[in-house]
């Protein structure tokens, strides 16, 4: 393709992707174990690309609307399952409070019986059980079973084009996730600041 359009300059705006294997900012690392067990991102969750059923957890890293509402949807439209919501965080949904969506999500939990387990972070997976930990008291350990682990964690992003751009020489830049991953606010300034430059 690059062949064909011989680009002058080429704009990547590639994404990121969720990362299954739980890699987030309280170690940044990838949880211990997360091989083992059947984790699978949000986000194959919200486009029905996976169906957890069972004993679900999802970890939420993110404070936002996309563990919780992502758990709702599992509790919606699963068989019956036990919906664990687990977050190192003092709350869910933290960063919601300013846009006054938890008080929307909140009745959403708790009409759906998700349990709420805050201030707990994983320690390990080893195949269908996690051990939590609490994150202000660590010899305060608890394992949970857990048939499927729904991670709404940090999000890597998609440069796999970049190495063929420079081998070809072909003048580039990335923008949004692509640069990094963050907000909504950012990629439409970033493509908009692309767009007028171009």
């Amino acid at each position: 393709m690059l062949a064909a359009e011989a680009p002058d300059h080429v704009v990547v705006a590639t994404g990121a992707r969720i990362c299954k294997d739980g890699f987030q900012g309280w170690t940044g690392e990838p949880l211990p174990g997360w091989e083992t067990g059947n984790c699978v991102a949000w986000d194959d969750v919200a486009t029905g690309s996976v169906k957890p059923s069972g004993e679900v957890l999802v970890l939420d890293d993110l404070c936002d609307v996309h563990a919780p509402l992502t758990a709702v949807m599992i509790a919606q439209n699963g068989t019956f399952p036990n919906v664990k919501l687990v977050t190192r965080w003092p709350m869910v949904g933290m960063e919601t409070i300013l846009d006054v969506y938890l008080d929307w999500i909140l009745p959403k939990l708790y009409e759906h019986e998700i349990e709420l387990v805050c201030d707990y972070f994983v320690r390990e997976i080893k195949g269908d059980t996690v051990r939590l930990y609490n994150v202000h008291f660590q010899q305060d350990e608890r394992d949970v079973k857990a048939d499927w682990i729904v991670m709404a964690t940090a999000r890597r992003s998609e440069t796999e084009l970049l190495p063929l751009l420079e081998a070809r020489g072909v003048s580039h830049e990335t923008i949004g996730d692509a640069t990094a991953p963050r907000g909504t606010y950012e990629a439409v300034y970033e493509g908009h600041r692309a767009a007028r430059k171009v």
